[in-house]
């Protein structure tokens, strides 16, 4: 989806409160351009996050950069509550320029996008969070005003408590989400070259049977879709920032030909690469 089709990019902001008591795995390849603000309010869920799984309860929260893979994955029982906050960076466009002691949006550069909140900070958060959802509810007079005050209050508690991040969540829910990691890992780095599911099994000695059933598991992508994914998103920065060819870009990317690149493009974003190029050209 192009930013200009994107409801999120043309409103600037949207929070929402879900609760959910039965089984879900997000069924879609999930990555935009604005930022999102995850908080567990209860139950427990995995979340993939660029090249690997996080196992997340409650007090736990998770910060998505821009462009950033993401895909939420059952963990333990049906039920479980979450907070979702999207934003724009141009929402708080005004109030990054008054504040210049501050980087409104550091906190979604630390080396882990997961943290917990001791019961201190999650009371703090909770009630910051719901009096987000009160006011995107009611709409008074002033309520974008109120809601921006509040998300800048949020950005700037993330960005102080971030560098507090336990050493626990550096940690793998299990051996088989460290090794598909590092296979993940790897398809991040050497997208541009033949990645085929048996090639990647066999440099990491595994059954290609075995591999594509646990990165399914782990990931909630299919290999194939994942390696799609990566490289798909690398190919927009290239349409939006160069003047490649479509072929060039496509071979850029890992495709031997434009017409597959093509297909794969519209499949995943709705438009063709030439498409996406006339409506996101910088």
């Amino acid at each position: 989806m192009s930013d200009k089709q994107d409801p999120i990019k043309q409103s600037g902001y949207i929070i929402e409160y879900v609760k959910r008591e039965t089984a879900l795995n997000m069924p879609s390849n999930h990555y935009h351009s604005y930022y999102e603000i995850y908080y567990q309010l209860s139950g427990e869920r995995y979340y993939f996050i660029k090249d690997r799984s996080y196992y997340l309860k409650k007090g736990d929260i998770a910060l998505i950069n821009s462009y950033e893979l993401h895909k939420t994955l059952q963990a333990g029982g049906n039920t479980h509550e979450r907070i979702l906050i999207y934003f724009d960076p141009s929402y708080l466009k005004t109030f990054k320029e008054a504040v210049d002691d501050f980087d409104l949006f550091q906190c979604f550069e630390k080396t882990t996008p997961v943290f917990n909140l001791g019961p201190k900070e999650q009371l703090f958060i909770e009630k910051l969070l719901y009096c987000m959802l009160e006011e995107d509810t009611k709409r008074s007079e002033g309520y974008t005003s109120c809601t921006k005050v509040y998300l800048l209050e949020l950005l700037i508690f993330l960005g102080r408590f971030s560098p507090e991040i336990k050493n626990s969540y550096l940690e793998f829910p299990s051996s088989l989400h460290k090794k598909i990691s590092e296979i993940t890992s790897y398809i991040n780095i050497h997208y541009k070259e033949d990645l085929s599911l048996d090639k990647v099994a066999n440099l990491f000695y595994m059954n290609s049977y075995y591999l594509s059933r646990t990165f399914n598991e782990v990931t909630g992508f299919h290999f194939t879709q994942y390696v799609n994914t990566v490289r798909i998103r690398a190919s927009e920065e290239l349409l939006q920032k160069t003047n490649l060819s479509i072929l060039e870009i496509a071979i850029a990317v890992g495709y031997s030909n434009s017409t597959h690149f093509g297909r794969v493009f519209k499949q995943l974003l709705g438009v063709s690469p030439l498409q996406y190029r006339k409506i996101n050209k910088f």
